[in-house]
């Protein structure tokens, strides 16, 4: 899985309000996405094989190590409340995964809009 700041989610989106950047991780990931408010990141679920193929230098974006430890959301848990602030930002609806290729995009887009770079 991948750590995605919330500066760099948000920035990729051009947005910050969770139901608009929950709609658009869906249509450009393709696969369940948690956000942690509290912590300000978002997780992007990959396949386990797809982590050795991929790499970012974006500032606080990581791909996690295997047997890495994370709080998972109850799957009823799809909207962000001050009470509930770990949720499914993209919920799983089927068996799936987030798709490397669009996060890297995701990330390039947010990295240069981060720095001004766009």
């Amino acid at each position: 899985m991948f750590r995605l700041p919330e500066n760099l989610v948000h920035a990729a989106t051009e947005s910050a309000d969770h139901d608009h950047v929950g709609y658009l991780l869906t249509t450009r990931l393709d696969g369940p996405v948690i956000h942690d408010g509290r912590g300000r990141n978002y997780y992007a679920l990959i396949r386990p094989e797809d982590r050795v193929a991929w790499h970012s230098t974006a500032v606080g974006v990581e791909c996690l190590p295997p047997h890495t430890h994370l709080g998972v959301p109850a799957t009823v848990r799809c909207e962000y409340t001050p009470q509930t602030p770990i949720y499914w930002a993209v919920p799983v609806v089927r068996p799936s995964f987030c798709d490397p290729a669009s996060i890297g995009l995701l990330v390039r887009v947010g990295a240069a809009r981060v720095s001004g770079d766009d």
